[in-house]
């Protein structure tokens, strides 16, 4: 016995044993696809940080060297430059940050914050602000919200060593900022490297599914399969670009 596909004859063997993996193949991908696109909708806060020295530890055998700030005398004085923003779909309120962890930059006993700004931000409605303790050890940000893409670039100044800062928060529903590289692969290198051959693997096996007869058909499983295995790829380059840092704040950071 065997059926008729499209003026294709195939067996009965064939035939049971290709339409289960053709089905499983697009079930799988759809809901996927559909978990990659809820997966989406969630927001995520990210930042990237910059750091360098200005002035390095202050020695002189003589006590004749001296470096000060703002008339205050200083052991040291080193700089760093953090990108804050949401790389995720869904929006960032600031009653969702936790009250017992907000975002905020942070230095170890002995070092302090002698100056934080916040440099550029998106949009004005976002209501950037920083809150430093009194000890100068600390820097809590402030918004109001962020969208997708939104976010800001805070500069520090501080008298430790360039690692002696760094950044910490929990957000409701989103988890801790997470750090990024905050650049982006070389998409169109990696898209041509991984979309070819799935779109090659997807066609291929189809065609010969549907046109290549019982033979074709039994080749035509493993090649469908390999197009949906190089297609993910593609997706995971498409989601390593949302998080690097939104060209509206990178523009500002040359």
């Amino acid at each position: 016995m065997s059926y008729s596909i499209l003026g294709v004859q195939i067996s009965q063997t064939v035939f049971w044993a290709v339409i289960p993996a053709v089905v499983t193949l697009a079930v799988s991908t759809a809901i996927g696809l559909a978990l990659h696109q809820r997966a989406q909708r969630v927001p995520k806060p990210r930042y990237a940080v910059e750091r360098w020295p200005l002035i390095g530890k202050v020695k002189s055998a003589h006590d004749l060297l001296e470096a000060r700030f703002a008339g205050k005398p200083i052991p040291q004085l080193s700089a760093a430059r953090f990108v804050i923003w949401n790389a995720g779909l869904g929006v960032i309120r600031s009653e969702d940050v936790a009250s017992t962890d907000p975002v905020a930059l942070a230095v170890p006993e002995g070092v302090e914050v002698l100056q934080a700004r916040v440099q550029w931000k998106t949009d004005a409605v976002n209501r950037f602000d920083l809150e430093t303790s009194p000890d100068s050890r600390r820097v809590v940000v402030k918004f109001e919200f962020m969208d997708y893409g939104q976010g800001a670039i805070i500069s520090v100044l501080h008298t430790g060593p360039p690692a002696a800062i760094s950044i910490a928060g929990t957000l409701k529903g989103a988890g801790r900022i997470i750090r990024t590289s905050g650049r982006a692969r070389a998409a169109a290198g990696w898209v041509a490297a991984w979309l070819a051959p799935a779109v090659l693997g997807l066609v291929g096996g189809c065609t010969l599914l549907l046109r290549g007869g019982n033979r074709g058909a039994l080749m035509g499983v493993p090649t469908l399969a390999y197009g949906v295995f190089c297609f993910w790829p593609t997706v995971m380059v498409i989601r390593d670009r949302r998080d690097a840092i939104p060209s509206s704040l990178a523009e500002h950071l040359k």
